[in-house]
C-alpha cells in the first residue's frame, strides 16, 4: 500500500472523507447535531469545529491519501467533543486526549492504515506533550443491544481489538462500549516513527 499519510490542517478539509467530514456526532450535544442535520448544515459545522480547535492546538487529526482519500482520524481534548457524553462509559479521564473518530473507505478497512493513523495520534501527542494519556471508545462488534449502534457508521467508533492491539486497555467496561486507555508514552515501538519527518513536513 503507498497511500501517503498527512496531517489534517484547515487546508486538507476538503481533501477528507466526507462521511468524516459530514458527522458531527462528537463535536455537538445531541440536540445541537440533531438540529444541524435537519438544516443539512453538517459540513459546515464540521469545518466550524475544526477551525476552533486548531486554534487551541497544534493538530486535530490525520489522513491518508492517494489519489483520493482513503482514511481520516480525528482527536480532539475531551472538551471539545460534547457528544462523547451519550457513550455509556463516559466521561472520558480529565488528564486525557481523546481519539473520537476513525472512517476508513469502503474496500480499504482491514489493511492497516488504522493502526498507522492510530500510531499517529499518538506520536503526535507525544511530540507535543498535549496530555499523560489518550483514550478512545472501542465498539464490540459481536454485541448488538444497545441504541447507539444506530449511529455506529456516523460516529466512525474504532473497534475494541484495534485499540487493544495499539496498546490500548480497557479502564470502563461496556459490553458494546468500553473506553480504553493508553498511558503516554508508550512502551512499544510506533509503526509511524519512520514517517516523523514527512510529518513534520505535512504540518
Amino acid at each position: 500500500m503507498s497511500a501517503g499519510l498527512r496531517r489534517i490542517t484547515q487546508d486538507s478539509f476538503g481533501s477528507l472523507l466526507p462521511r468524516a467530514v459530514s458527522s458531527v456526532f462528537w463535536e455537538l450535544e445531541p440536540d445541537s447535531a440533531a438540529r444541524v442535520r435537519q438544516r443539512g448544515e453538517e459540513r459546515f459545522e464540521k469545518e466550524a469545529w475544526l477551525s476552533s480547535v486548531l486554534l487551541d492546538s497544534p493538530g486535530c487529526g490525520f489522513y491518508m491519501w492517494e489519489e483520493r482519500p482513503l482514511a481520516t482520524l480525528f482527536y480532539c481534548a475531551p472538551a471539545q467533543a460534547p457528544g462523547a457524553a451519550q457513550l455509556p462509559t463516559a466521561p472520558v479521564s480529565a488528564d486525557a486526549m481523546l481519539i473520537t473518530s476513525l472512517h476508513v473507505a469502503p474496500g480499504w478497512e482491514g489493511m492497516g492504515m488504522e493502526a498507522v493513523l492510530i500510531d499517529a495520534a499518538i506520536m503526535d501527542m507525544v511530540t507535543e506533550d498535549t496530555a499523560p494519556a489518550v483514550e478512545a471508545f472501542g465498539l464490540r462488534a459481536e454485541e448488538a443491544a444497545d441504541p447507539l449502534l444506530s449511529q455506529v457508521e456516523e460516529m466512525g467508533i474504532i473497534g475494541a481489538e484495534a485499540l487493544e492491539a495499539a496498546g490500548f486497555h480497557v479502564v470502563s467496561d461496556h459490553p458494546v462500549f468500553p473506553r480504553l486507555r493508553l498511558e503516554l508514552p508508550p512502551e512499544r515501538e510506533l509503526l509511524v516513527a519512520w514517517e516523523a519527518q514527512p510529518l513534520r513536513a505535512h504540518a
